[in-house]
């Protein structure tokens, strides 16, 4: 109905006011709009559509979005006094002085007015259009429309200063859309009517395609603001490469302004009618992205922000990375790179305290560490193959230099025990800050006991959950672990480098659980020290409770050690002995472990008793 407004001889208006009922000056489908700001230098868009669907129309519901092919000369798209959807569409062309309007309607907007209108001195004529039965309704004065009907759907090209013939010929040379390429179509033409020659209408704020988003040298992130009236849209553009992971927030004072993502050919990386306020991937292409901003129920400001990660690259034979940055502007820096389900990811930041913090996050899977931590270090097992982001955010918008390393260690591989033992032992090299993670099964409730050797006694540990939950933070850069596992599940164990690339032998024990019959206090155990392993076993007493433990062999043979899980050593190895009493000093778990002489295999008799 909005189009109407253009054509403005008398007749001709009074004309379409009895078409259309009651003629609303309002006009409630006008989305005049007002330019937003852009951060960097403002352009023209100046991407079209050269690969959208033409040919077999392609209908949404029954609706085909009909684009011309051609137009009178001198007429140029008027994006104000055009608009689509699920509904219908509305497409308004008009010249610099507005003597000639031409409009293209479909669905909704084309049932505004009554299908092959005729009047007593001006009936209908009929005509065949596209194929179809329509006609030329009857109109007074200023111009002419052709109308017709395809997939039972109603539509018109017509206006102010167009002949039937101009009128027919537009309808019979129309470019067929589906609905995301018509909207991206919409958004992006360049032939837009300057705003001068919109002067006729009292502007209202909304938004306008303001250009391209440019992020300024050495920033990823570029940020535009503006108005939009309710259903309305705007649309930016990005150009960005290849890969690169691209990350878009929209906020608006209501959360219902939302976006969608276009390819240049139309196709859609988020579909406006998900009606998101966010949005991440990897991009397919090297080439200009068409980005809108749809309206919500009301007229809002809005502030779209777009993060483009620079990605990371590990140099061949290294798993690590520093990072020298500046956040210019106060912008937050963000930087991807990939990694694997299973490897183990460390990112330091080196700043002045409280200046700088970092968040992490999967393309794919979500937060790994939320800026609301607050936090310049993360250390943690990448859930999925993909992406990851890391972002580096100022304090207050401050420029902040910083240093941010970045490492990601391999999977080695399952820590294997073999039947009959209770230890696993591993071997290897590490290189300087080079993190290697293994992983070990085990039960609810079961002791585990981590120790790790190395010559210079800096190659370090850490033990996670397969959630991420650290067992033992790396940053405590302990060479020994011991602690009961909450779960039945995989572990994951990370060897850190130390200063110097070193050979390290980690050694990881689950003991065996002791349980006393019921109405009992002692046990006797037999076993072997299969391939010369220590053979460890766990009870639990209480604090002041008496704990005897024999061993049937001599001394020369093998012997005994004991230890609280928490209190730590009972009985130290170096005694040698084969037997001890005492009392507990606390309750938790106690580990008594024979040790076979020069790793000799040795059949062995072993009683517990606690009282």
């Amino acid at each position: 109905m909005k189009s109407r407004i253009l054509i403005s001889a008398i007749v001709f208006f009074l004309a379409m006011t009895a078409c259309r009922g009651t003629f609303q000056i309002g006009m409630e489908h006008s989305t005049p709009r007002s330019t937003p700001q852009v951060q960097g230098t403002p352009t023209i868009l100046p991407t079209t559509l050269n690969s959208v669907l033409s040919g077999t129309p392609i209908p949404t519901g029954n609706i085909i979005y009909f684009w011309p092919r051609a137009l009178p000369t001198g007429l140029a798209l008027s994006q104000v006094y055009s608009h689509a959807n699920e509904n219908g569409f509305d497409l308004l062309f008009m010249d610099p002085s507005q003597s000639i309007v031409l409009s293209l309607e479909g669905g909704s907007e084309a049932d505004l007015t009554n299908y092959c209108q005729s009047y007593p001195d001006y009936p209908s004529t009929p005509v065949t259009v596209r194929g179809q039965a329509g006609c030329f309704p009857g109109m007074p004065g200023a111009g002419s429309y052709v109308e017709w009907k395809e997939n039972a759907t109603h539509y018109l090209v017509g206006g102010k200063g167009i002949s039937n013939e101009v009128a027919l010929a537009t309808a019979e040379n129309l470019e067929s859309l589906n609905l995301p390429a018509f909207l991206v179509r919409l958004a992006t033409d360049t032939t837009l009517v300057p705003s001068t020659t919109a002067q006729w209408i009292s502007p209202t704020p909304s938004s306008l395609p303001a250009g391209n988003i440019i992020m300024a040298a050495g920033t990823t992130a570029g940020v535009v603001q503006g108005t939009i009236l309710p259903g309305g849209t705007t649309a930016y553009t990005l150009s960005a490469s290849q890969s690169q992971p691209l990350i878009l927030i929209l906020d608006s004072p209501n959360h219902d302004v939302t976006l969608g993502v276009f390819e240049p050919n139309g196709h859609a990386l988020l579909n406006p009618a998900n009606k998101l306020t966010s949005w991440q991937g990897l991009l397919p292409q090297t080439e200009t992205y068409t980005i809108m901003v749809s309206g919500g129920a009301t007229a809002e400001n809005y502030t779209l922000t777009a993060k483009a990660a620079q990605l990371v690259n590990f140099a061949a034979g290294t798993s690590s990375i520093t990072l020298k940055g500046t956040t210019l502007k106060g912008y937050v820096f963000s930087y991807a790179l990939t990694g694997s389900a299973g490897q183990t990811m460390t990112a330091t930041l080196n700043v002045p305290s409280g200046t700088a913090t970092i968040d992490i996050f999967g393309l794919a899977s979500g937060s790994l560490l939320s800026s609301t931590a607050r936090s310049s270090t993360w250390t943690g097992i990448l859930p999925q193959t993909q992406d990851y982001v890391i972002e580096v955010i100022p304090t207050n918008g401050q420029v902040v230099n910083y240093n941010l390393t970045v490492s990601i260690g391999p999977t080695a591989g399952n820590i294997v025990m073999e039947t009959g033992t209770t230890a696993g032992i591993v071997q290897g090299a590490i290189q300087p800050g080079q993190i290697i993670t293994y992983t070990l099964n085990a039960g609810q409730y079961q002791p585990m006991v981590l120790i790790m050797n190395s010559p210079n006694n800096d190659v370090t540990l850490g033990v996670f959950e397969p959630n991420g939950n650290m067992l033992l933070n790396p940053a405590n850069l302990w060479t020994r672990w011991q602690g009961v596992l909450p779960q039945t599940e995989q572990y994951k164990i990370q060897v850190i480098g130390g200063a110097t690339a070193e050979n390290f032998t980690l050694t990881a024990k689950v003991p065996q659980q002791i349980n006393y019959v019921t109405g009992t206090s002692s046990t006797s155990l037999n076993g072997t020290t299969v391939s010369g392993y220590v053979f460890s076993y766990a009870v639990s007493a209480n604090a002041a409770q008496t704990m005897t433990v024999t061993l049937n062999v001599p001394s020369s043979t093998a012997y005994i050690d004991i230890f609280g899980l928490a209190s730590g050593t009972i009985l130290s190895p170096s005694a040698k002995a084969t037997s001890w009493t005492g009392v507990l000093p606390q309750t938790q778990d106690y580990v008594i472990e024979v040790i076979p002489n020069n790793g000799a295999v040795v059949d062995y008799g072993l009683t517990v008793a606690v009282h």
